[in-house]
């Protein structure tokens, strides 16, 4: 993974979407290339423009919904990427529950 933080770069993944696009990598999925190719560019002196240093969408604070709070911050809502950032979120055996989706809107919104 790419230590933004260290630089005071928003980490999440919705920011590194934004990041990706800004740098010409299209349908970001936080691959291994991808994020090497991420990171080639950011060290070739390719920054990106000062509003992705702007902390991650708010989103939908209301819904209780994790695939409309996903929509809300443009972030793929489909359950293989739900699955993915449920992993990165320490959610295990994700499968789209109820309690699941419970817990994983509420480590997304932080």
């Amino acid at each position: 993974m790419i230590p933004f933080n260290s630089i005071k770069v928003d980490s999440s993944f919705a920011n590194w979407v934004k990041l990706a696009a800004q740098h010409g990598i299209r349908n970001y999925k936080g691959t291994a290339k991808q994020n090497l190719d991420l990171l080639n560019k950011w060290r070739a002196g390719n920054k990106p423009v000062a509003s992705a240093k702007l902390a991650a969408k708010k989103g939908d604070q209301k819904t209780t919904s994790v695939v409309d709070y996903l929509k809300s911050i443009g972030v793929n809502s489909s359950l293989v990427n739900r699955k993915k950032l449920a992993d990165k979120h320490g959610i295990k055996n994700y499968t789209g529950t109820a309690a699941q989706n419970t817990q994983l809107i509420k480590k997304l919104r932080g």
